[in-house]
């Protein structure tokens, strides 16, 4: 017997995608094509919101397309998917052992950027993953999505375990992986046709309302962060539709949101401005009524306009971990537009985004005395300098800012340590002002001589290392994409060792400028030591996270160094 839901599932496919999915490349019978490719788009608006237009985009399925099905970076929750997907039209079935291993060997081909062997459609992707692989805040989801409902096997799932497990490490969880079932595809699309989302029985505390003409047009009180993870568990991105921002995923202000979530929820309410709804109606319940202290209330067609990081952060601690969020509450905001022109709505969203985004880096310019003259002496020598943002330094004609100046800076001192903290998570060097590495790295010994030197150094590195990737693939791309900071950790090391930049940190030296041939044969003889090395300790290990592990990185430098003493 055929599989209702998957019949209607096809027919679902068909309306939305007849005639966007390319199929120019498929031979014969298109069907299976079809269904692949657009089970795998329809994925990803189940994960990300994105529109179906812009999901049929990012299909990389056909010949040569090592085993991976569609491949989308996420810039707002920070995310690089890599999808498979298997169509089963009768409902059964879920992904072999071969296809898995087919799978995750494209996977690490991507993280290593040995495509050679890939479809043009992987190498026109390439430059975006690779761009996610490179940034420390991007993780790296793996998704396996197929018609039935049926558990995947043992061996398929271990050889994902597997592949997450050499990108991860105890500190950081990289990789992740996920199966998509029929039954998870079918509420997506069973969600995928309600227009509205109707909010009911919302308990709200301590509640207070506005009134016009005896109508209630806003309430607002305490709400529990469970229920609002679980809005967003079943609503997701959806929840955002009215928003002019989707939600970020890993920032410095939501792992801020989620830590206090994790170590503090009580204090949650405190320190949280809250969020913000518009919706078409507020029907209050007869229950409890003639009190303030608790209300329940009916929210139609809702749709939160301010807040979508507190949404969204909440919602992941909800996914992984509902207990965390029983003792945290969040102040909640209800407008009703009942009656109102469209613009009211749309005045609602715009006026109540106009803050800007603090994060932790942001506290530097609130009292510096450090940057504040670090600012002044590269004034009188007509080099601009920023470390508050928005400043303005356009009249200069050279300039840095305080993000360059930190990771010259920090790859230039001599443990190692903070070049790999730079590589895996640069802003967290702003996290404490007052310890390390911060003050590591704006010592006070630092001059605006060493600043700018160093930066230099740092640009000279970046373009060579962009023509080195030019003229290589493989391992050495590899080794020169993900080990850009801490080669220009041991290039520094060299100079200083060899004593060969010595007034480096007294005045502005011209060498720097001059360095680009003296870098480029560096990066060549560095990148075959580091392979060495790699080879014969982490041949195991992905280039892409061998450089975010501090012991690793010490391993490479003390074999390197001992080569040079040799």
């Amino acid at each position: 017997m055929k599989n209702l839901r998957v019949q209607r599932f096809v027919a679902k496919l068909h309306e939305i995608y007849d005639g966007k999915i390319d199929l120019s490349d498929v031979r014969g019978d298109q069907t299976t094509a079809f269904l692949t490719r657009a089970l795998a788009a329809f994925t990803i608006v189940m994960k990300t919101g994105i529109s179906y237009d812009e999901s049929s985009k990012h299909i990389v399925d056909g010949f040569d397309d090592l085993g991976i099905d569609l491949i989308y970076r996420d810039d707002l929750s920070k995310k690089l998917y890599l999808i498979q997907a298997k169509f089963h039209q009768d409902g059964n079935g879920s992904i072999s052992q071969g296809d898995t291993l087919k799978f995750c060997s494209g996977v690490e081909k991507i993280i290593d950027s040995d495509i050679d062997d890939a479809n043009e459609k992987i190498k026109r992707k390439m430059p975006e993953a690779e761009a996610a692989l490179e940034d420390p805040d991007y993780k790296i989801s793996l998704i396996v999505v197929y018609t039935s409902d049926e558990n995947i096997g043992s061996p398929s799932k271990q050889e994902l375990e597997k592949i997450c497990q050499r990108t991860n490490d105890p500190q950081n969880e990289i990789t992740t992986y996920e199966i998509i079932q029929l039954q998870n595809i079918y509420s997506a699309l069973l969600s995928s046709n309600t227009s509205e989302i109707n909010l009911e029985n919302v308990e709200m505390a301590n509640w207070g309302c506005y009134l016009e003409d005896e109508n209630i047009r806003g309430v607002y009180g305490v709400v529990p962060a469970g229920l609002i993870g679980k809005w967003w568990n079943d609503y997701k991105a959806a929840l955002l539709a009215k928003n002019i921002r989707n939600f970020k995923g890993v920032t410095d202000v939501n792992k801020g949101m989620k830590k206090t979530l994790q170590e503090a929820p009580e204090n949650f309410i405190y320190y949280n401005n809250g969020i913000k709804i518009v919706a078409d109606k507020i029907l209050r319940s007869g229950f409890r009524s003639s009190k303030r202290d608790l209300g329940h209330f009916d929210i139609k067609n809702a749709s939160i306009v301010n807040g979508a990081q507190t949404v969204g952060s909440i919602g992941e601690i909800f996914s992984s971990n509902p207990d965390l969020l029983e003792s945290a509450n969040v102040f909640v905001q209800v407008i009703s537009l009942d009656g109102r022109d469209a613009e009211f709505g749309t005045s609602i969203t715009r006026l109540s985004n106009t803050q800007n985004r603090i994060e932790s880096k942001d506290f530097v310019g609130l009292d510096n005395d450090f940057h504040k003259k670090l600012k002044e002496d590269f004034a009188l020598d007509q080099i601009g300098y920023s470390y508050k943002s928005g400043e303005d330094t356009s009249l200069y004609e050279r300039k840095c800012d305080i993000d360059s100046a930190a990771v010259s800076l920090g790859c230039y001192l001599d443990d190692v340590d903070i070049s790999t903290i730079i590589k895996r998570q640069f802003g967290s060097i702003y996290d404490n002002l007052n310890g390390r590495p911060y003050t590591q790295i704006f010592s006070s010994n630092v001059t605006n001589y060493l600043v700018w030197n160093c930066v230099v150094i740092s640009r000279k590195m970046d373009q060579e290392l962009k023509r080195y990737q030019q003229s290589h693939s493989g391992t050495e791309k590899a080794l020169s994409v993900h080990g850009n900071r801490f080669l220009l950790h041991m290039f520094y090391q060299k100079i200083k060792a060899e004593q060969s930049y010595a007034n480096i940190k007294t005045e502005y030296l011209s060498c720097v400028d001059n360095c680009d041939s003296e870098i480029s044969q560096f990066i060549g003889e560095s990148i075959d030591k580091i392979k060495a090395v790699i080879t014969e300790k982490f041949a195991n290990s992905y280039p892409a996270y061998i450089f975010k592990n501090a012991q690793k990185c010490k391993t490479i430098k003390e074999k390197m160094l001992e080569n040079v003493d040799a």
